[in-house]
């Protein structure tokens, strides 16, 4: 896939989801931000475009080797695509906005997504240099091509549909250790 791709499948699926525009634009930026456009190793690896850390989310496994780990130390939750990575990260959002941390309506701005972020524990880089990167991609945003279902699947996934994927891949995984289980003895 290429960055377009990426592009267009994570802001598709943040339209598809009923959040506006501008707060599908600001979460791409996020995942160009987050992934070094789309070309870290975390993300070739695991194909999570957001650094998000796996704590038992539904949406995404782990692998028990070679997994990357970030600086804390916890595996970087992995996705079978950047529309379920988008979803999980929504759902982050939601039970943040829940919390009361912040409304999600309500961020419009670069400078306003980078700060609810921050004050959520999203990331730990200085909060100047997060925003002035979101905000390097945002105003490079075009408009995005929004897709229907007939071209592109994942544009209209719900979290119900990423919950079934998500379990067919730990029942593969699940597969996978009871092979390699017998492997060893």
């Amino acid at each position: 896939m290429t960055t377009a791709d990426y592009q267009n499948q994570i802001y598709n699926t943040v339209i598809q989801q009923g959040y506006s525009d501008t707060l599908a634009k600001l979460i791409v930026a996020q995942a160009q931000n987050e992934s070094a456009n789309f070309t870290s190793p975390v993300f070739i690896k695991t194909t999570n475009p957001f650094g998000m850390t796996y704590s038992g989310q539904v949406l995404a496994c782990v692998s028990a080797e070679h997994q990357p780990k970030s600086e804390a130390g916890l595996a970087y939750a992995k996705y079978h695509d950047v529309g379920v990575a988008t979803l999980d990260l929504l759902a982050w959002l939601n039970r943040r906005q829940k919390e009361g941390d912040f409304n999600i309506t309500c961020l419009q701005t670069p400078d306003e997504y980078a700060q609810a972020l921050k004050c959520a524990g999203y990331y730990t880089a200085p909060e100047s240099q997060y925003s002035k990167n979101i905000a390097y991609y945002f105003n490079q945003a075009k408009d995005y091509v929004i897709t229907s279902a007939a071209t592109n699947p994942v544009a209209t996934y719900s979290v119900a549909g990423a919950v079934i994927v998500a379990g067919i891949s730990l029942l593969w995984f699940g597969v996978y250790k009871i092979i390699q289980g017998r492997k060893g003895k």
